[in-house]
């Protein structure tokens, strides 16, 4: 079909699909209110030192959420949970820039090795004015390029909220579309600051302790001055322990696990950060000398300098898309082995017009190597698939995953991988701007895919949200992989929809099909929430997964899975002396005919980091059969359920009670 006559036809059914859409609304009124969430302006506390105040609204809403039905899925654990944290966009600063849509993730982390995990969440900053001759200076950009711009023009799926004005400069904001020109000295400075992370020690139980101080990722002395947005965690140095990768606008960061409880941030010394826009970051071993590289996506060349101002169509003031500003290039950082990294980005030959907020690594063709797939905002999704040697070849529109069916970009934010079928093939899941439905890739045996969402019956069903943190994950027990969505507006009053969205919750019937079973998800699925980031994992080790939400300004939720069974086995893999998170790896899982594979990944989600064990349905013992990094095939047979097993590359044999590395824990 001519590419004009499909994009014809995409506008055609998006138009059935959004009347459809509008149809639904107005029957459901209660679950997508179609009125804007006021923008609130309110001034919070964020001097607290690992925990942020909660606002009485907010307060409200969760306790609520904490009434379950006897079928719900999932029950909010949050009060009880000794976290308390929020994700700051520095909107009290009315200066409605771009910054603030992309929000927080959270990072699972066995930060202190005492087989619980851990949760750390970066802390956002703050966008406000301070009059000239104030200490507090603006956060700058400017030493280095923040990133190499356009390559060639693409063609956009987002729609502006209104028109722009010329660039905004750094010594004022302006309204109404003016420019500030000839400002007196008097004029206040827009300045950006970050805000401070929160690390949250297991204690079991469903408890927590806030030791960002005593961990040394806050406090007077830690510099604070990024914009943070994501983590994601990799033993990047081969020494046991689980080290901790930050990205922002500003600079990323990199915080090296000292084993005692800890922290070093080890950025400059390790050549591990740069000036820029940073948001999600994947790990893998991407030229195969054993040590994990790092894939470190980035959004927009955008600085104060360069802000448009945008209205909706109402004449509001809100924030400007993404297509007002030039794509800034991702980065490949490749870790030398002696605790320092250089920068590949060239040598690879990444693309750079991407705007990427998602990126995910595994095997994704079954070839031994790690491969990258790339959300982009409002353009062509990225799939770099690992070769012998550079430079890396972006297959995204050959293999039939850079765009939508109709072979139009969509602006892609979360993504993940799994084998929802059980053929053994990674298919691909992207979540979607409102007005385009999230995208399912089914993996065929030619190493194209097809886009299945329609086929899988998907399509419809949060074609009015924003997509962001989703997981495809097993979240019932039976073996197949269901999905979880996370939505929220980037527009505070200009989008089709409000800035708060619900979640939703998707049960994989019988790995072709998936049922939208929301509404047993449990209070938190019907109550709408600015989301952002999430991440999937066992936080209580009790078998089954269990989900934290982050929301932009509005307290994280931490959701424990109701469906839980005895009818399990958890797998812990290590590489035998390099490559110690076996990221690339793939698990098959064996009970008489009944096969599971599973993907051991990094970067998955949005802006966040997965429990990186494997949890798998267990009604016998199981043999496994493990795929390790650079091909090699190990059996590990007859693997009793019911119990954790490390899985230590080239031994044959499971260690079932592992010896635990205790560090020694500061006082919090």
């Amino acid at each position: 079909m001519p590419r004009h006559h499909r994009a014809n036809a995409a506008l055609v059914l998006a138009g059935l699909l959004c009347l459809l859409s509008a149809c639904e609304r107005a029957k459901s009124s209660a679950r997508t209110p179609t009125t804007a969430t006021p923008r609130d302006t309110t001034p919070r506390d964020t001097t607290s030192r690992d925990t942020t105040s909660r606002d009485t609204t907010s307060s409200a809403t969760t306790s609520s959420a904490t009434t379950s039905s006897d079928t719900d899925w999932f029950e909010d654990a949050t009060p009880a949970s000794g976290i308390e944290f929020t994700y700051r966009t520095g909107v009290e600063g009315n200066q409605f820039t771009i910054l603030e849509t992309v929000g927080g993730g959270v990072a699972f982390i066995d930060y202190d090795s005492d087989g619980d995990q851990d949760l750390f969440f970066p802390g956002g900053g703050m966008i406000g004015t301070t009059m000239p001759g104030s200490s507090r200076a603006p956060l700058s950009t400017s030493s280095e390029s923040i990133a190499a711009t356009s390559t060639g023009s693409t063609s956009t799926s987002r729609t502006s909220t209104g028109s722009t004005s010329t660039s905004r400069t750094s010594t004022g904001s302006t309204s109404r579309g003016e420019t500030a020109r000839g400002e007196t000295s008097r004029r206040p400075a827009v300045t950006i600051d970050g805000a401070a992370p929160g690390l949250f020690r297991n204690e079991g139980g469903w408890r927590f302790t806030p030791v960002s101080y005593p961990a040394r990722l806050a406090g007077p002395a830690i510099a604070t001055s990024d914009y943070t947005h994501g983590a994601t965690v990799a033993d990047y140095n081969c020494d046991g322990f689980a080290d901790l990768f930050v990205t922002a606008y500003g600079r990323c960061r990199l915080y090296q696990n000292r084993g005692d409880g800890t922290f070093d941030d080890v950025s400059d010394g390790s050549g591990a950060t740069f000036a820029g826009w940073s948001t999600a970051a994947a790990w893998g071993d991407v030229n195969g000398d054993g040590f994990p590289d790092v894939y470190v996506a980035q959004y927009l060349d955008w600085s104060l300098e360069r802000d448009s101002v945008c209205h909706d169509s109402r004449g509001q003031r809100d924030v400007c898309p993404p297509q007002q500003y030039s794509p800034a290039a991702d980065r490949l950082l490749l870790n030398c082995g002696n605790g320092e990294f250089r920068d590949g980005t060239k040598e690879a030959a990444l693309r750079g017009d991407g705007r990427a907020l998602g990126v995910v690594a595994a095997d994704i063709n079954g070839d031994g190597r790690i491969d990258f797939y790339v959300a982009n905002d409002a353009g062509a999704n990225y799939l770099y698939l690992g070769a012998a040697s550079f430079p890396l070849a972006d297959s995204a529109l050959t293999a039939g995953v850079a765009y939508q069916e109709f072979g139009l970009p969509e602006g892609s934010m979360g993504v993940d991988l799994g084998d929802y079928n059980g053929d053994g093939r990674a298919d691909l899941w992207v979540t979607n701007f409102e007005l385009e439905d999230n995208s399912l890739y089914q993996a065929e045996a030619s190493g194209l895919f097809r886009h299945a969402t329609v086929a899988a019956g998907l399509a419809g069903s949060c074609f009015s949200q924003v997509g962001f943190g989703t997981g495809m994950e097993d979240l019932d027990g039976d073996g197949r992989l269901d999905l979880f969505v996370l939505n929220g507006h980037v527009y505070y009053g200009g989008g089709q929809t409000s800035y708060a969205q619900p979640a939703f919750l998707f049960r994989n019937r019988d790995g072709r099909r998936f049922e939208n079973v929301t509404a047993r998800g449990g209070r938190y699925f019907a109550i709408p929430h600015p989301g952002r980031g999430a991440a999937v994992g066992d936080l209580d080790n009790d078998g089954d997964l269990d989900l934290v939400m982050v929301h932009q300004n509005e307290p994280v939720a931490l959701l424990r899975n109701r469906r839980g069974s005895t009818a399990w086995l958890r797998l812990r893999l290590r590489g035998a002396t390099q490559n110690p998170d076996a990221i690339g790896a793939t698990v098959r899982a064996m009970a008489g005919e009944q096969v599971w594979t599973r993907f051991v990944r990094s970067g998955a989600g949005y802006l966040s980091q997965f429990d990186p064990r494997i949890l798998l349905p267990a009604p016998q013992p199981l043999d496994i059969e493990v795929a390790w990094p650079g091909g090699r095939r190990e059996l590990f047979p007859q693997l009793a359920p019911g119990r954790t097993h490390d899985l230590l590359e080239g031994t044959g044999q499971p260690t079932t009670s592992p010896t635990a590395v205790t560090p020694s824990r500061p006082a919090p």
